[in-house]
């Protein structure tokens, strides 16, 4: 007979260091990931949980996780559990993250996680614009603050250690991987003609991208003015590719980081 060993979430903490619901009791739970929901909608939606040196892991309702030697790691359906330390996302409803769970001699635990807070946008990327020139018709030149990027449709710029850049390469991919709990992340979609306006259109992402703001900033007339009234779709299209590239080489670095 399995006998249920419900404690309070203050309770855990006393439980020996070795035990592994102790660590999962202490992860810190960051919901969904809005950019997920924005730029991925063919993939599901999950929940992230970050837990003490190891990459964050992405759960939903009824997800098995295992402890493998030193760290937890999520299970398919098919996968064996036998002979494992397993536990499994009972519930998700009201903000609260439930989990069960039994050990080796099959005792059992079940306790609650309370989704975590991380920076809002304290300014919104509006505030944040400035001296914005058209290059091409996919190309802008812009300020983020303080710091004077080049920005081509589809292009990702973060802001790394209080810095804003555009990430370009491995280096950037890693770095931004590496902050992603304090970076700040904006998605330049592109530009088009709003109330026979040029727009330019983005997305901007808070810490952990648990909130996000769409951004339309009508832009000043420029030498380009006079093309503008190539159609919206031509002007956006390009997103789609470059976009795809950066998810790839954030999705392998993911990837790489959680195997």
């Amino acid at each position: 007979n399995i006998t249920p060993i419900i404690p309070s979430y203050s309770s855990l903490t006393t439980l020996q260091n070795s035990t592994p619901f102790r660590t999962l009791s202490q992860a810190k739970w960051w919901g969904e990931d809005q950019f997920t929901k924005i730029y991925q909608k063919e993939k599901p939606h999950s929940q992230r949980l970050e837990l003490e040196n190891q990459p964050l892991l992405e759960v939903q309702a009824e997800s098995i996780l295992a402890w493998n030697d030193d760290h937890w790691e999520s299970l398919s359906k098919t996968e064996k559990t036998q002979n494992q330390i397993i536990a499994k996302v009972k519930s998700l409803e009201n903000n609260e993250l439930e989990i069960e769970g039994w050990d080796m001699s099959g005792e059992y635990y079940l306790f609650k996680l309370q989704q975590s807070k991380t920076g809002s946008l304290k300014n919104s990327m509006e505030t944040l614009l400035s001296n914005i020139r058209m290059r091409t018709l996919t190309q802008v030149a812009l300020n983020i603050g303080k710091e004077h990027l080049t920005m081509k449709v589809g292009d990702w710029a973060a802001r790394i250690n209080g810095v804003w850049r555009v990430l370009k390469n491995e280096e950037d991919f890693d770095d931004f991987y590496a902050s992603a709990i304090s970076s700040e992340l904006f998605v330049f979609d592109g530009i088009k003609k709003i109330s026979n306006k040029k727009t330019l259109l983005g997305h901007h992402f808070n810490p952990m991208r648990t909130e996000c703001l769409e951004i339309k900033y009508p832009l000043g007339p420029s030498k380009f003015h006079k093309q503008a009234s190539a159609p919206a779709e031509n002007q956006t299209q390009p997103r789609n590719e470059r976009t795809k590239k950066n998810l790839s080489k954030f999705s392998k670095k993911y990837k790489a980081k959680t195997q």
